[in-house]
């Protein structure tokens, strides 16, 4: 939440790995560790992650930050969509290839997705 700004233009030719995330969600907060974890393995191989909070107001999340610090570029997002709303209910994470198509989906935990075939 540094004001960086990511879009297509920014990643390109980039392995990227979305998280998407809530602060209400429990599941996200256990995950959040072994994310970063695999954002800090990883980085040296050119994997980018970005924790994508799915629409929630910015003063919730930075609150929710300073007790549960990230070490990965949090996102937010702003569109609402019918699609925001399937994401946020089935998928958790997605990492997409150097050419922009997407390499693998994660909607088990995250230890059963093998980041470093993306």
């Amino acid at each position: 939440m540094t004001g960086e700004q990511f879009n297509n233009a920014s990643i390109k030719g980039k392995v990227v790995l979305f998280e998407f995330w809530t602060t209400w969600c429990k599941y996200c907060e256990e995950e959040a560790s072994l994310v970063d974890d695999i954002a800090k393995e990883f980085s040296d191989k050119g994997l980018i992650v970005l924790a994508v909070d799915v629409l929630e107001p910015d003063q919730k999340v930075k609150k929710y930050l300073v007790e549960h610090p990230r070490s990965v570029p949090i996102v937010l997002t702003r569109i609402r969509t019918s699609r925001d709303v399937q994401t946020r209910r089935a998928i958790r994470s997605t990492c997409h290839r150097r050419d922009g198509n997407i390499a693998g989906e994660q909607r088990a935990p995250p230890e059963r997705l093998r980041y470093d075939e993306c």
